[in-house]
């Protein structure tokens, strides 16, 4: 275990999706002692609040740091997006969320966006928030924040990595099961997980 691994008791994760879809996904991991894991799935966060693109950002971006700063107070943070992108196009003072993902004109005539579309849009969310966390000089990647990459954490501990994504699995009488043919409940079989909704 390294030193991260033997200090941390509390952690977090976050999968960001752009501000449009009402997606994200935001969770907290307890160690409750060496062989028991605690994980909390939140439902409302502020994440997973759907925002368009006329909405000002300084304010949303404010609270969702708010969010994060007290968190990292805790625990680590992992997030499911790449962070670490050399180079990105970024606007360095946007007032709208729009500015983001859009030049003026391309919002104006309703166009494609050209600076983030698909993973580009969640991307270009987290690295406005991450850029607001790095004002304070003690969240940094690789200390307090971390990049994560499922589906490679999965292939490390050689688990099913490949169609698990948009599946539901339900716990039901100790067995996870799944509507649709997937390997969502093999990998939840194989982590030992249960589940207890609150």
């Amino acid at each position: 275990m390294n030193n991260l691994g033997a200090k941390v008791k509390t952690a977090f994760g976050l999968d960001i999706a752009g501000y449009s879809t009402g997606k994200s996904g935001f969770a907290r991991a307890d160690l409750v002692d060496k062989n028991h894991i605690e994980v909390t799935v939140y439902e409302k966060h502020i994440f997973a609040n759907k925002i368009t693109g006329e909405a000002p950002i300084k304010d949303i971006t404010e609270k969702e740091k708010q969010i994060l700063v007290t968190c990292l107070g805790k625990g680590p943070l992992f997030v499911d997006i790449p962070i670490d992108l050399q180079g990105l196009p970024y606007p360095k003072k946007a007032k709208f969320v729009w500015e983001l993902i859009n030049r003026p004109v391309d919002f104006a005539f309703d166009a494609l966006p050209p600076l983030a579309n698909l993973i580009g849009s969640p991307v270009a969310r987290f690295f406005n928030l991450f850029s607001s966390l790095q004002e304070d000089a003690k969240y940094q990647l690789g200390k307090q924040i971390f990049e994560t990459y499922p589906a490679g954490s999965l292939m490390l501990l050689n688990l099913p990595n490949k169609n698990y994504k948009k599946q539901k699995t339900e716990f039901i009488n100790g067995i996870w099961k799944s509507k649709k043919e997937g390997n969502l409940s093999q990998i939840a079989k194989c982590l030992k997980l249960t589940s207890e909704k609150k």
